[in-house]
C-alpha cells in the first residue's frame, strides 16, 4: 500500500476556509473510545467522518441523487453498507 493510503487524510483539509462549512458532530462515548483505542490520532474522529461523507455524497451523485428528494435521501442513507476486508492477526515471532 503506497503511503497516501496509509496515512488518515481529510479530504476537505486544503480547501479554504470560504468553501467549507464548520458542524457539529455528536457520538457516543463508546464509539468514540473505541475508534480512539484503534488510532489516537489528533482529529482521527473528524477526520474520518469527513472521508466516509465525501464518499457518501460521491455514491449519491453516481446514484443519479441531484435534486430535491428527501425520501430518496433517507433511502439512501438507511441503505449505507460499510464492509471491511477482515483483519488478519500478525504473528510475533
Amino acid at each position: 500500500m503506497n503511503e497516501r493510503k496509509q496515512r488518515l487524510v481529510d479530504p476537505y483539509g486544503a480547501l479554504p476556509m470560504s468553501k467549507k462549512t464548520v458542524t457539529s458532530l455528536t457520538v457516543g462515548d463508546e464509539d468514540r473510545a473505541v475508534i480512539y483505542a484503534i488510532c489516537p490520532q489528533h482529529s482521527v474522529l473528524q477526520t474520518t467522518v469527513n472521508r466516509l461523507f465525501a464518499e457518501f455524497v460521491r455514491a449519491l451523485k453516481r446514484a443519479g441523487y441531484k435534486t430535491y428528494d428527501p425520501d430518496g435521501y433517507v433511502h439512501a442513507v438507511n441503505s449505507v453498507k460499510i464492509e471491511l476486508e477482515k483483519r488478519e492477526k500478525k504473528e510475533k515471532i
